[in-house]
């Protein structure tokens, strides 16, 4: 909280709760104990309170439904408590996954809402989420604003979703990456065939990584973590603090491999969650639609930071739970999965798929960038045409490309006082020559 002295005229801060404070020794240790089926019925008793707490309502609530892991189980525990809850589902018009959502409804008859979006809709969208967000979004945020909207029409006042579930149990690559990273370098042998490697081929143990900062630690040298890379650079940094003493909430551990896996889990859960949070408050609000999460209920945020990595990431060889890539044994949410198998009644295909999101097409970003006005945005990066073309056209930034169509939109709304459905009708008279 920020505390304004009127006697001496300064601000300062003060901090009342940190997530550290979570970690229990004692708490660690006896979910350490646990056996499989003693810690699902753990997270089985936590997960069935939050859910039904979050259900607590005055006016209709429902369930953003993605047909993904975390929503399934969303859906199933708060089906418990009203059987006929709606679940709202945002079908892309570039990938049609109705069948497999579809699946949450003949397993327990969830009153099921398909919202079937109108071709380029959630592209064209982007003006106005720009607008209202004031800010440069996560693109699927347009989606969900859409989603929130028929919510709303439905007589909808609150949503339940499965946000934070990702950040907590090992669900993005960013986690993948570093326990890997972390495995290989505790490997005796692994260390000495890199050390003979390097030095054949000097350099070679760097041979992975990108030069675009060679001043970023191995921690965080991964794309979804570039936004705070200027912040660690500093030591005097609040991030560079938070993960010292992140770091140190761990201590008591004494296997080097947990200690600094679950400093990651905390530090990612602290950095990352933030984005989705102010997405989801952006997009739900703005159609006087709450979006509530379960996942981040205190008592089960607690269970999930002080519960071993075994029980959320790990090879195995013989599970059929999806990894990463195809090729890789490394499985993720590991617990989720299994709870959803131990509380029952959901599908298989789901509990077993990767983790899809809504599906964006870049191109399309990258084709408006190709065709619309964006001297605002080479005047931001201080490049010509040619150089700003460059950037957007290199197929490692391809990810960035709606980053860059929303600056261009925030700059056009709140510098040059453009109409947002001025710049929308603009976009999709581009979007639909596609078809002529």
């Amino acid at each position: 909280i920020l505390i304004y002295d009127l006697n001496s005229d300064k601000i300062s801060s003060k901090n009342f709760f940190s997530l550290d404070e979570f970690i229990d020794e004692d708490y660690f240790n006896h979910l350490d104990s646990l056996n499989e089926k003693n810690i699902l019925i753990e997270y089985d008793k936590h997960f069935s309170n939050a859910v039904k707490m979050h259900l607590v309502s005055d006016a209709p609530t429902s369930i953003a439904y993605s047909a993904g892991l975390d929503s399934s189980l969303i859906t199933r525990y708060a089906h418990d408590h009203d059987s006929d809850i709606k679940c709202f589902f945002y079908n892309s018009n570039n990938k049609n996954f109705v069948k497999i959502a579809e699946t949450i409804k003949d397993e327990i008859q969830a009153n099921l809402q398909i919202y079937n979006e109108k071709k380029y809709e959630s592209i064209i969208n982007h003006t106005k989420m720009v607008y209202y967000s004031e800010n440069i979004l996560n693109p699927t945020g347009s989606p969900l604003q859409s989603l929130t909207d028929f919510a709303r029409k439905s007589g909808v006042k609150s949503m339940l979703t499965g946000d934070a579930a990702d950040e907590l149990f090992g669900g993005y690559s960013a986690h993948t990456t570093f326990y890997n990273k972390l495995l290989l370098s505790n490997n005796k042998i692994f260390g000495l065939f890199t050390k003979l490697l390097n030095n054949m081929m000097p350099g070679f143990h760097k041979y992975s990584e990108k030069i675009r900062n060679n001043y970023l630690s191995d921690y965080l040298n991964d794309r979804e973590i570039m936004h705070i890379s200027s912040d660690i650079i500093l030591n005097d940094s609040s991030l560079y603090k938070n993960w010292t003493r992140n770091n140190s909430s761990f201590d008591f551990i004494k296997k080097d491999f947990e200690k600094k896996m679950q400093s990651f889990f905390l530090h990612y859960f602290q950095t990352n969650l933030k984005r989705y949070l102010f997405r989801s408050d952006i997009s739900g609000m703005q159609n006087s639609v709450e979006l509530r999460i379960p996942f981040l209920d205190d008592e089960f945020v607690k269970l999930a930071l002080n519960t071993p990595v075994k029980f959320k990431m790990g090879y195995s060889f013989f599970d059929k739970y999806t990894p990463h890539t195809k090729l890789s044994f490394l499985k993720h949410k590991i617990i989720l999965r299994k709870l959803a198998r131990f509380k029952g009644k959901i599908n298989k295909s789901i509990i077993n798929r990767k983790k899809t999101g809504i599906p964006m097409d870049y191109k399309f970003a990258h084709f408006l960038l190709s065709k619309i006005n964006t001297d605002n945005l080479g005047e931001l990066f201080k490049m010509s045409k040619a150089e700003l073309q460059n950037l957007i056209n290199n197929n490692e930034y391809t990810h960035l490309n709606f980053s860059f169509l929303q600056a261009e939109f925030f700059l056009r709304i709140f510098q040059n006082n453009e109409k947002y459905d001025d710049i929308s009708n603009e976009i999709k008279t581009l979007l639909y020559s596609l078809n002529k």
